[in-house]
């Protein structure tokens, strides 16, 4: 059976994956939130992890299409070139014309001025979207900027189950971030009622990410209480939020100075993290990594 670090190494030309990269891709689904310093890989991380899981294994725990909203168009243009050179160099980058996507993901630019091509004409397809903030959230709300009117409930549908939301650099957002995090408070609603007929999740992601930009988020008249990740130190064996300390480790092998926390925005409940071993162990996280 095919590794992490094998595909990962196809995928990126990169020699291996950050502990951070390894831990999301053998992470179940879930909402998170995801404070990564510049420079570590967080776009080839998310993109390997949902590649890995979505189309690779076919989980389908993972959902079907992966949404990335960022702020500005620069930003969406690297990002798309980012998935294509990823998908291509896996050989299932679906090219647009041809008659079969079996086993292929297409790249979907939603950006103005930007053609984003029949996406919502295939949902049994894996694929990847990826835009500015005022052309998804807006279709996340049933009021598509540049879209014909008979389209909105179409990609409205669409944007709203099966899909993993990955909000990039939030801090340039404004009030897009709390959208973001309202839109997922109702998703969470209607799966606990049980009317989500695809599971669907948000990924909140930035170099700078606090954990207190959400806390304001509105939610029918009441607050939404995005829960906050703390680190404590805990016995061999019990769950706390997993951070790599920044600097050489036990090994001499700098560490990530990564934080991956679980946020669940419709529920009160704290964070879920994720277990580590020992507390106060400086390679923990590389162990977790397989290295």
């Amino acid at each position: 059976m095919e590794s992490f670090e094998a595909f990962f190494q196809q995928t990126t030309t990169l020699r291996q994956p950050h502990a951070w990269q390894w831990a999301l891709a053998r992470e179940s689904p879930k909402n998170r939130l995801i404070r990564i310093p510049t420079g570590f890989g967080k776009t080839l991380g998310v993109l390997s992890a949902w590649i890995w899981n979505r189309v690779r294994r076919q989980d389908e725990s993972w959902p079907r299409r992966l949404v990335w909203c960022l702020p500005m168009r620069v930003l969406v243009e690297q990002t798309r070139d980012e998935a294509e050179n990823c998908l291509k160099r896996l050989g299932i980058l679906w090219d647009g014309d041809s008659q079969s996507r079996s086993g292929l993901v297409g790249v979907h630019l939603l950006m103005g001025g930007s053609d984003a091509g029949e996406w919502h004409l295939h949902p049994e397809h894996c694929s990847v979207l990826i835009g500015t903030q005022d052309m998804l959230l807006s279709r996340a709300m049933n009021r598509g900027y540049a879209a014909p009117r008979a389209r909105w409930p179409m990609e409205f549908g669409l944007l709203n189950q099966d899909c993993l939301w990955v909000m990039d650099e939030v801090q340039l957002m404004d009030v897009g971030l709390a959208t973001s995090g309202q839109l997922q408070a109702f998703r969470g609603d209607d799966a606990n009622a049980g009317k989500a007929l695809r599971p669907s999740f948000t990924w909140w992601m930035s170099a700078t990410l606090q954990k207190d930009w959400l806390a304001k988020s509105r939610h029918r008249g009441r607050g939404v209480r995005f829960p906050a990740h703390r680190l404590r130190n805990r016995c061999e064996g019990s769950l706390r939020v997993r951070r790599v300390a920044a600097g050489p480790d036990a090994t001499g092998r700098g560490g990530d100075g990564a934080v991956l926390d679980g946020a669940d925005p419709a529920s009160s409940q704290g964070i879920r993290a994720v277990p580590v071993g020992p507390a106060g162990n400086a390679g923990a996280g590389r162990r977790l990594a397989g290295q």
